[in-house]
């Protein structure tokens, strides 16, 4: 975690000394297409504006009913996060905090540096689709749009739409809809296209089979601090566990058929990264935090396949496979949150919208916005303090 800290320190002195320099050497005067900030830096695109533009008003008709399913689609998913929130938090309390509330994915507190790294391609995929199927949308209703281009925040990479939005909200409520829907639907679709690969494995074993053989355990990837694992001397991340009190592992699945029980000792037979040995190691499993009747070693696993050749590296699949996750785990997710209808989130135009297409007068429509945007901040509120819950009522 220090390591991490201070790499993410690095790289904030180094925008801020970017930063400086731009100042100091006007670069927005002498390339007024670029503007540098203290964490970002922008570049806009005429020629990318302009693609898109022709792009989406040679095919107007068959855009527009591809944005009125996602209108729908945008809905859906509207009541699915309501859903999933209400259903995080009641399973929790009906617990008594032995099942984990949801949680926000923040870069150094509830997810590491390195995870954030592993991530990007997928907030790259996620956020260029994003932006640009609200581009289309715009053009397809005939939106001014007075920017577009690429940024890069902090370390995360991106595309941007600015709308005239004094001309966009004068636009009917269904165009809003549409525009405001776009990103979220495409990015569902993005997630959803990933699906096969993460949910099979027998598929994603296909897509590797060239360089990698059959499942034949599961590699340590990552031992949880206060833990068998991380009490013990033998067993570190890289090693491969192949059998637990004789019953073979061969993958992820056939690890969490073999269930443990806390206090009671196991035998563990694994590879050994460094010298390609098989050795055995009595260890004795720790509670679950989540669930004190079931035993755990303490580490984080991963299905292990052999490399069929000697210069792939094992933790390759691995990597690979995480990277696939991402996309399908946050096109799917992020889409369901963006339609919380909550301010700064798409949600909560797409809801405006809604009610004034309906007909509702202002009184009634700021009544309904008002009370529904405060049970979600107080569902989302909820399931990020679960810890504290859990050590305040359930400890």
């Amino acid at each position: 975690m220090q390591g991490q800290i201070e790499l993410m320190i690095q790289i904030l002195i180094g925008w801020m000394g970017l930063y400086a320099v731009s100042r100091i050497m006007k670069i927005e005067e002498r390339f007024p297409w670029i503007n540098i900030g203290p964490i970002y830096l922008t570049i806009r695109s005429d020629k990318l504006n302009q693609f898109l533009e022709s792009w989406s008003i040679r095919h107007k008709d068959k855009l527009r009913i591809i944005l009125n399913i996602g209108v729908f689609i945008g809905y859906i998913l509207m009541g699915v996060a309501f859903y999933l929130l209400l259903t995080s938090l009641l399973s929790f309390f009906a617990t008594h905090g032995q099942t984990p509330t949801a949680k926000l994915l923040v870069p150094g507190i509830t997810i590491s540096f390195e995870t954030l790294l592993k991530m990007l391609p997928a907030i790259i995929i996620l956020l260029f689709t994003h932006e640009i199927a609200h581009k289309i949308a715009m053009h397809v209703n005939n939106v001014p749009i007075k920017n577009v281009g690429l940024l890069i925040f902090y370390v995360i990479p991106g595309a941007f739409v600015e709308p005239d939005e004094e001309k966009f909200f004068e636009m009917p409520p269904k165009v809003r809809m549409q525009v405001l829907a776009a990103g979220t639907f495409v990015n569902i679709i993005v997630g959803l296209l990933f699906a096969p690969i993460v949910l099979n494995s027998a598929l994603y074993f296909a897509m590797i089979s060239p360089f990698y053989g059959e499942p034949s355990g599961v590699m340590v990837t990552q031992i949880l601090p206060n833990t068998t694992l991380a009490n013990q001397s033998y067993i570190s991340v890289g090693d491969v566990i192949i059998a637990i009190n004789n019953v073979t592992i061969k993958d992820y699945s056939s690890l969490l058929k073999n269930r443990l029980t806390p206090g009671e000792e196991v035998l563990v037979r694994y590879i050994d990264r460094d010298t390609g040995l098989i050795r055995e190691v009595s260890l004795v499993p720790g509670p679950d935090p989540y669930n004190s009747s079931r035993g755990i070693l303490g580490f984080i696993p991963s299905t292990y396949f052999p490399p069929k050749y000697s210069f792939l590296d094992p933790q390759w699949p691995i990597t690979f496979y995480e990277v696939i996750f991402w996309i399908f785990f946050l096109g799917v997710n992020v889409a369901i949150f963006n339609m919380m209808p909550i301010i700064m989130l798409d949600g909560y135009g797409h809801l405006e919208a809604l009610l004034e297409y309906i007909g509702l007068s202002e009184t009634y429509k700021k009544i309904i916005i008002t009370v529904v945007f405060t049970i979600a901040l107080a569902l989302i509120g909820l399931n990020i303090a679960g810890d504290f819950i859990r050590e305040l009522i359930f400890r």
